[in-house]
C-alpha cells in the first residue's frame, strides 16, 4: 500500500494457485518507505533512502507481530495472526483477493480487546459439484476484556459476489469476558458461478455501531473442463514417446507431450478442437 491506502502495482494478488485459496490476508505500507541505505548502494546518498517493494512491506508485518507478541506473550502464532488480520484498517474498494482484510494497523491490534478468526475459506469445489453443495466453517470471536461484549454480525459480499453465497448461523453473539464464542459460516456453492472466486467480509460491530473486528471469507468453483487423451503410435505400432501434439480450437494452440507409453492428456474447456 502507499500512503493513501492505494494498492501498489507490484503487489501480489490472489487467489492462491492450485486451490483458489484466500490470499493475501492483509497489506502493509510498501511504497516510498524511508529505509536504511547500504554504503554500497549505487543510488542516493547518506544513511537513508526511500524504497518501494514487498521487501518494504514485510518488515512492517514482522515488526507488528513482534510488538503484539510482546503485549500477549502467551499467545500462539495463530492468535497473533488472527489479531493482525481482524483489526486492519479496511480498504473496501478492494476485494480480499486483492488486498486481504485491509492495511495493517498495529495500534488497533495492540489496543483492541476483541478479535476474530482472520480468514475463513469456504473451500474449492469442482464444476460438477452436486446441487445443494455447502460447506460450514467456524468463526471464533475472542474477548480479552473484563466484561462481556455483544457483537452484531453481518456479511458484506464483495462486488460480483451474490448475497446468497455466504450466511451466518446467528446475527449476533455475546462473547464472555476473557472468553470466546463461535458462529458458523455456511458457503452455498449453488450460488457460485463456475470458474469464479467469490469473497467478502464478516463485520462484527458493537452496540455503538463501531466495527471492532472483521473476517475475510472466500470460495472458488472450478471452471468446466475435461481431459482429452490422445494415443500416438508410429506406422509400426510403437509409442511415439517424446513427440508433441498440437491441439487447437482455431483461436489458441495447446501443446500435448506424448509420454513413454505413447499417450498424452490435455485439460480443455468444452469446444471443438483439431488435433
Amino acid at each position: 500500500m502507499d500512503g493513501s491506502d492505494d494498492l501498489a502495482w507490484f503487489s501480489s494478488t490472489g487467489p492462491r494457485m492450485g486451490d483458489g485459496g484466500l490470499k493475501p490476508e492483509l497489506t502493509a505500507p510498501g511504497v516510498d518507505v524511508l529505509a536504511a541505505r547500504s554504503q554500497y548502494a549505487s543510488e542516493g546518498s547518506g544513511y537513508y533512502q526511500t524504497m518501494s517493494g514487498t521487501s518494504m512491506a514485510t518488515p512492517h508485518v514482522a515488526g507488528a507481530a513482534a510488538l503484539l507478541a510482546g503485549t500477549h506473550p502467551d499467545w500462539t502464532g495463530q492468535q497473533l495472526k488472527d489479531a493482525l488480520i481482524s483489526t486492519t484498517a479496511r480498504t473496501p474498494r478492494y476485494t480480499p483477493y486483492a488486498a486481504g482484510s485491509g492495511r495493517l494497523d498495529i495500534a488497533a491490534a495492540v489496543r483492541n480487546t476483541v478479535f476474530a478468526t482472520g480468514s475463513v475459506y469456504g473451500g474449492y469445489r469442482s464444476f460438477s459439484a452436486p446441487a445443494g453443495e455447502k460447506s460450514q466453517k467456524t468463526v471464533t470471536y475472542t474477548n480479552t476484556g473484563s466484561s462481556p461484549v455483544t457483537l452484531h454480525l453481518s456479511v458484506q459480499p464483495s462486488a460480483g459476489t451474490s448475497p446468497d453465497v455466504f450466511s451466518l448461523s446467528a446475527p449476533s453473539v455475546t462473547v464472555p469476558a476473557n472468553g470466546t464464542a463461535d458462529v458458523t459460516l455456511t458457503t452455498s456453492f449453488d450460488a457460485v458461478q463456475t470458474g469464479t472466486s467469490v469473497s467478502g467480509q464478516i463485520l462484527a460491530t458493537d452496540d455503538a455501531g463501531t466495527t471492532v473486528a472483521h473476517t475475510i471469507i472466500g470460495a472458488y468453483k472450478d471452471y468446466e473442463h475435461y481431459d482429452l487423451k490422445v494415443t500416438a503410435r508410429d506406422r509400426s505400432g510403437r509409442p511415439l514417446a517424446g513427440s508433441e501434439v498440437q491441439v487447437t480450437d482455431g483461436k489458441s494452440w495447446n501443446t500435448m507431450v506424448i509420454g513413454a507409453d505413447g499417450t498424452g492428456t490435455l485439460t480443455l474447456t468444452p469446444g471443438n478442437y483439431t488435433v
